[in-house]
């Protein structure tokens, strides 16, 4: 993935690696706790992988946009505590039963960026080689108590747990041979992969002479610049209304070229980093990639087969007026997210239908009675 930026345009050009790639294999997960320190993960016990057969990437790519919550406008409440201010957004968190379903239906994610794996096997130096309880904390993003005596307590068990070789070796082991996932590194990356999904589907996918896919973007206020900034998250629109919606006040859209290119940058580096796994080495053996299908994530493969499909494909939003989330439109007769959107809202058509019948059914019955009584 390479990227180049011009006065006019910004520029990224795709090369993919010719070995072909499977379905991501799938682990059981389960989600745990040390709540002496607050240190959240998944681990699977599971030494095999399963395979999956049959798997659409736009199906999953439908389940990820459902899956994660995009940014949103503050509500009334939230503008009193926090204050008002025209840029200010907020994004909700999605809940860790809802992640750990995706994870053992769809396949593993938080292990493609192998240089974070990688600060768990340092090298033999001059401090021993071994991470301290500090670096454990920066690294896994530990939560930062407000009371001071929580803190205290968190960093005296950090420390004690840091002082048993076996834990430290255990845990640290765990981490970077891919058993044990950080919370924090899947929460992290199922937002990066969903910001990356979204500005796919937003830009037009070209092909040079030498047919070598590539995607450019002008930095001059249009549809497209409009589509990669509510895609990479930085313009949040209000619930219910669709990507064509236009602010009453147009400096909404008036972002510094510095934070486009910015997010430009992001975007290139997070996909490098999803496509790791098979872009770190040029040449594969048989058994090599093997080995590689075996730790095989989400983030990858969906990755991958987005860059790699031809099909014109497009962002629309759930028409459902309480949902308002993002889906892949693959076919112009499909309306909603998901399935559950779809029934909800026919049975709200159903029921408004219903009490409009009965109201009607109501009003004839009080003006016979009228004429009755007249």
């Amino acid at each position: 993935m390479s990227l180049m930026a011009t006065s006019k345009a910004l520029k990224l050009s795709v090369a993919l690696p010719p070995a072909p790639i499977g379905a991501p294999r799938l682990r059981q997960w389960a989600l745990k706790e040390d709540k002496e320190i607050g240190y959240r993960y998944l681990e699977s016990r599971d030494l095999e992988f399963k395979a999956q057969d049959f798997l659409v990437w736009n199906e999953v790519a439908d389940a990820l946009l459902n899956l994660v919550e995009p940014i949103r406008e503050l509500t009334l409440e939230e503008k009193k505590r926090y204050g008002e201010g025209e840029s200010f957004t907020m994004r909700d968190e999605t809940s860790p039963d809802q992640i750990l379903s995706f994870l053992n239906t769809y396949g593993q994610v938080g292990l493609a960026d192998y240089n974070r794996r990688a600060s768990f096997l340092r090298p033999f130096t001059l401090d021993g080689g071994e991470l301290t309880s500090e670096q454990f904390r920066a690294l896994v993003n530990l939560p930062h108590y407000k009371k001071e005596s929580d803190r205290k307590k968190q960093a005296r068990a950090l420390k004690e747990k840091f002082a048993n070789h076996s834990y430290r070796f255990e845990r640290l082991n765990r981490i970077s041979w891919g058993f044990e996932i950080p919370l924090v590194w899947v929460e992290r990356d199922l937002f990066d992969l969903y910001k990356c999904v979204r500005i796919i589907l937003a830009l037009d996918k070209n092909y040079t002479k030498e047919n070598i896919p590539y995607f450019s973007l002008t930095m001059t206020q249009s549809r497209a610049l409009r589509n990669f900034l509510l895609a990479s998250q930085k313009v949040a629109v209000p619930l219910g209304k669709s990507e064509d919606y236009k602010y009453l006040k147009s400096n909404r859209w008036k972002i510094d070229d510095k934070v486009v290119k910015a997010e430009w940058e992001k975007f290139a580096i997070n996909l490098n980093r999803f496509l790791t796994p098979i872009s770190k080495n040029s040449v594969y053996s048989d058994l090599s990639l093997k080995e590689s299908q075996k730790t095989l994530g989400v983030e990858t493969w969906l990755a991958y087969k987005m860059l790699e499909s031809r099909a014109d494909y497009s962002e629309k939003v759930c028409q459902r007026a309480k949902c308002g989330k993002p889906y892949v439109g693959q076919r112009n007769t499909k309306r909603f997210c998901s399935k559950s959107c779809a029934t909800t809202q026919r049975v709200q058509i159903w029921k408004e239908k219903k009490r409009n019948s009965s109201g009607k059914s109501r009003k004839k019955a009080q003006a016979k009675g009228k004429k009755k009584n007249g």
